[in-house]
């Protein structure tokens, strides 16, 4: 063994010596590493370093490789060979992830500039069949190898690669049946189980996948358990299945307490399948209650959303509202709620509820008020653009329900409905909107449906404000006209009063300032005139 450590060493040393060599000029290895790093927002750059960098450990692995001939032609016959093969073995395996990478970058411009003859060779197939016939030939020659059970899995495993499956097949089950106490006998189980569950054979999957909970301190172990659920939820047991996750989530706990390898932790995968399982198990009214007892407390807003979702998805409409007003009820300063309170306007105009859809709106704009409970709960220094995210969210779905209602309305204007609710959106729209240009376009927008709905006299208010704060001409123009109009149309039987004479006047006045050479120019100013008259 003191013989196989120092070959190892050996080994190590020709990988270590080729990434400290200065280059030609002199430039030392850190510096040229440091050149090879990902940099944010250098996306070209960043391909041309992944290639530099591939090119340095695949002539790495060359290296390594012709140094492990070497050793093996020093060492044929005697006891460390098998190891020496072996490694070699894992080094071809290595270099075919590197042929990969270049086959897969070969229709890249910058990859063929680059190393034309390097991409145009690779192949990781011919890597692997080395490593293949070396395990073959390590099975042959050293029966009595101690690694024999990892050669015969390493073997199953580039079999795979090659698409060779029922070969793959028969080496990890040669491992589970004459290899009883290695520690691979799980990652075989996982092996055959993944291809039966792929072959949709979920019987034989789960015979698998159940037979990794034998051994809990393999690496394997949770990913069978969370295997184990998908094949019970393919063979239409998903309250098993759902069982199955719980017992992943629990393992996941454990790890994160006994501050385990966090790669064996499937704990949010878990609970994020937990949640697509959930409406075919168990109530919608229980969704909360349910994810408390496994989910920490900041995961359960994102985990109840996706029940919603899935609940909308299937059209059940009345149980996403459950499950969203649940959370609110239990949080209703949770920093989620804006979001919450979008998902039911939008869930109510799924169900074709405007009345719902209009109340809900009013309360989500209550509660994104400054000196609303949920307002007031936002501490720290995120609370300022918390409440401005509530409120923009507020408005783009305001805005964009308010047209939507509009468009429907004028198609067919015998459903008052659809004018009456997008009224009310606009105007939640315009309450606490500071973006002037984009509130002016709506405010238009609005005045246009009341003056189309007789509604004379806000409608002229509403142009009114618009012709005074744009600075779009085009806008600016049509809605001072229309300020006028809107108002002289208001009149009945062309009765003015004193305040509604003023008014026109003024109304006037701003045209007549900002269109001097307008076309409504002399209308207007005669029918001063005439009202005067």
């Amino acid at each position: 063994m003191k013989n196989l450590d120092f070959l190892k060493i050996i080994l190590i040393s020709t990988l270590v010596s080729f990434y400290s060599m200065a280059d030609d000029k002199g430039k030392s290895a850190p510096g040229a590493l440091e050149s090879l790093k990902y940099k944010s927002g250098e996306e070209a750059s960043n391909d041309v370093r992944a290639m530099q960098t591939e090119m340095l450990v695949s002539k790495s692995e060359e290296l390594a490789i012709k140094q492990a001939q070497k050793l093996i032609k020093k060492y044929r016959g005697m006891a460390v060979e098998a190891d020496l093969q072996l490694r070699l073995a894992e080094l071809y395996m290595r270099r075919a992830k590197s042929e990969r990478f270049f086959e897969l970058n070969r229709e890249s411009e910058f990859a063929v500039k680059l190393a034309p003859q390097r991409v145009k060779s690779a192949s990781s197939r011919t890597m692997i069949v080395k490593a293949v016939d070396i395990y073959d030939q390590i099975e042959r020659r050293f029966k009595y190898f101690e690694k024999i059970d990892v050669v015969i899995f390493n073997n199953g495993f580039a079999r795979q690669q090659l698409g060779q499956e029922k070969t793959a097949e028969k080496l990890y089950w040669r491992v589970i049946k004459n290899h009883n106490y290695s520690m691979l006998v799980p990652d075989s189980h996982l092996a055959i189980g993944e291809m039966a569950f792929r072959q949709k054979r979920f019987k034989d999957a789960l015979l698998h996948f159940e037979a990794i909970k034998k051994y809990p301190q393999s690496r394997v172990y949770p990913y069978g358990l969370y295997k184990a659920a998908w094949t019970q939820y393919n063979l239409q047991r998903t309250e098993v299945a759902m069982k199955e996750l719980e017992s992943v989530v629990e393992f996941g706990k454990r790890v994160e307490e006994q501050q385990l390898d966090a790669r064996l932790d499937l704990r949010k995968e878990a609970l994020s399948d937990m949640a697509l399982f959930y409406g075919e198990v168990y109530k919608p009214k229980d969704a909360y209650k349910y994810f408390s007892r496994h989910a920490k407390s900041e995961e359960i807003g994102d985990l109840l959303m996706k029940v919603s979702r899935i609940y909308a998805r299937h059209g059940k409409f009345g149980e996403k509202d459950i499950v969203l007003r649940t959370f609110v009820d239990e949080n209703p300063r949770d920093s989620l709620i804006p979001e919450i309170y979008d998902q039911l306007v939008w869930n109510y105009e799924d169900m074709k509820s405007r009345p719902q859809v209009v109340s809900q709106l009013e309360d989500f704009r209550r509660l994104c008020a400054t000196n609303s409970r949920w307002a007031k709960g936002q501490k720290g220094e995120k609370a300022v653009e918390q409440i401005q995210g509530c409120v923009r969210k507020l408005q783009a779905s305001a805005i964009k329900l308010a047209q939507k209602w509009l468009n429907l309305w004028e198609k067919n204007s015998s459903y008052p409905e659809f004018a009456d609710s997008a009224e009310r959106a606009y105007q939640i729209y315009l309450a606490d909107n500071n973006d002037l240009e984009k509130a002016n376009k709506a405010r238009f927008a609005y005045a246009q449906l009341m003056f189309q709905r007789q509604k004379f006299s806000p409608a002229s208010i509403e142009y009114e404000k618009v012709g005074r704060t744009t600075a779009e001409p085009q806008l600016g123009h049509e809605s001072r006209y229309a300020a006028i109009l809107s108002l002289e149309k208001s009149i009945k039987n062309n009765k003015w009063t004193n305040a509604e004479e003023e008014r026109f006047k003024s109304l006037v006045q701003l045209y007549v300032t900002h269109h001097p050479q307008g076309k409504f120019r002399l209308d207007v100013e005669f029918k001063v005139g005439l009202i005067a008259y």
